[in-house]
């Protein structure tokens, strides 16, 4: 997404704008976060529930490729890990009381299906 925007900003942007629950108000919030903030609106971007593709879009305006890269790394990482984490923790309780592996797959599972179905609704609610 950032190579599409940093080669044609106006149909990356507008491909992204054109995604569900997407906003054009979303949008003018990360350029907005941008200019206020810089690098460091990337990193707190995934914590307002905004998809990050948008700040992909915007970023070539701003920063640099690596410096984009570099982000990334944390900016996606925290809402990863944390999901992570919380699988981790119940896979191995569930293991300690002796749950038979398929029975927590289907935990791990259903905890990134809650876990995006909150955030996609954090989305669409803005």
């Amino acid at each position: 997404m950032f190579l599409w925007a940093a080669h044609d900003a106006r149909d990356a942007v507008g491909a992204v704008g054109r995604v569900p629950f997407v906003t054009h108000a979303m949008i003018q919030h990360v350029a907005d976060s941008y200019q206020r903030r810089g690098f460091v609106a990337l990193l707190l971007g995934p914590f307002s529930g905004t998809p990050y593709k948008i700040y992909a879009v915007e970023a070539p305006l701003f920063q640099g490729l690596t410096g984009f890269l570099l982000a990334t790394i944390p900016a996606r990482g925290e809402r990863f890990l944390l999901v992570l984490l919380a699988s981790a923790a119940l896979g191995a309780l569930l293991r300690r009381i002796g749950r038979p592996e398929a029975r927590i797959a289907i935990w791990h599972a259903a905890i990134w299906i809650v876990f995006y179905s909150l955030y996609w609704g954090r989305i669409a609610a803005k």
